[in-house]
């Protein structure tokens, strides 16, 4: 029962990985309904990760009973009750070991790369060459400008967030398109854009090594901007977001954009204009209430999937004990 189950976590771990990552890239309806595409994307990821520990734990327990049975010569009940009825296995300890190893591992780089983030944002903040100015479109989130010799323009999420624009953009920029750069960036923050471009580069530095998720940290990164773009145009317009776009968008020097911040992906530009040139509905598409709660209990599903088969043979002889 066990090797059953770990190979069928890792079918819907290929499946995911692989069939999903492909049938998400290549869909019309994900630029369309990019917020539906996003939430997609994280129950797919969130399938994977869950996956991999728990056909391990699967096939630990099982495995080693097995090796034993054949080194030691032993009695598969007799083993088997020295591991399953109040001992602790060795599997399992060595599979929370690993799991708590690499989890460490993990949250010191996060940790790490995150008060790096902070840092520059702070200095970035606090620089005497920023400016803070008043402006009713960027949501409770400071707007600041900084030098910068073009156009251009990202926010910060987190504790120091803000809303960043530079001076070139500040001045160029006509009024109604400067609105809806704004509009944009603020868009992030509102929709915490940033939880969804950190789990893609997670996705990317993690399952991309083994062959899975391959498209995900480009799709998700041309999203966030679809969606922004969503939202600006609802609050401005289409021909204002179309020249705040191809503004930014010019070449130029380099701007003092710390670590995290979103900004402007580069091939995103030309997708972008498309939509907005071609498509007519472009900031009028809105889900319904029970269309975004169906797609969340959708993705919820998705990703709990592994655990119900992790559980479902104990959940098959619940309360069966006297």
């Amino acid at each position: 029962m066990s090797l059953v189950i770990a190979a069928a976590l890792l079918v819907l771990l290929l499946a995911a990985g692989l069939g999903g990552d492909r049938f998400l890239a290549s869909v019309e309806w994900a630029v369309r309904h990019p917020g539906l595409a996003l939430r997609a994307w994280m129950g797919l990821a969130l399938t994977c990760y869950l996956a991999v520990p728990a056909a391990l734990l699967v096939l630990a327990h099982d495995v080693l009973e097995r090796a034993l049975m054949w080194a030691l010569h032993a009695d598969k009940e007799q083993l088997h009750s020295q591991y399953a009825s109040g001992a602790v296995s060795v599997a399992w300890n060595g599979t929370a070991l690993v799991a708590v190893g690499l989890a460490t591992v993990v949250m010191g780089v996060v940790v790490t790369e995150q008060a790096r983030v902070v840092r520059d944002r702070r200095a970035l903040r606090g620089a005497p060459t920023a400016r803070e100015i008043d402006h009713a479109g960027c949501s409770g989130a400071p707007l600041l400008v900084v030098p910068g010799p073009r156009p251009a323009a990202w926010c910060c999420p987190g504790r120091y967030r803000a809303v960043y624009v530079t001076e070139s953009a500040a001045t160029s920029l006509p009024g109604a398109a400067l609105d809806a750069l704004i509009a944009h960036e603020s868009a992030h923050l509102e929709r915490r854009h940033h939880r969804y471009i950190f789990g893609a580069d997670v996705a990317g530095r993690l399952a991309v090594r083994v062959g899975l998720l391959r498209n995900m940290r480009a799709q998700v990164r041309l999203l966030v901007e679809l969606e922004a773009d969503d939202v600006a145009v609802g609050r401005h317009g289409r021909k204002a977001v179309m020249r705040a776009l191809l503004a930014v968008s010019s070449p130029g020097g380099s701007v003092p954009v710390p670590r995290g911040a979103i900004l402007l992906m580069a091939g995103s530009v030309g997708p972008r204009v498309h939509r907005l040139v071609f498509d007519p509905l472009v900031g009028e598409r809105q889900l319904a209430w029970w269309q975004r709660q169906l797609a969340q209990s959708l993705v919820v599903t998705m990703a709990a999937s592994p655990v119900v088969a992790l559980l479902l043979p104990g959940l098959l002889v619940a309360g069966t004990a006297h």
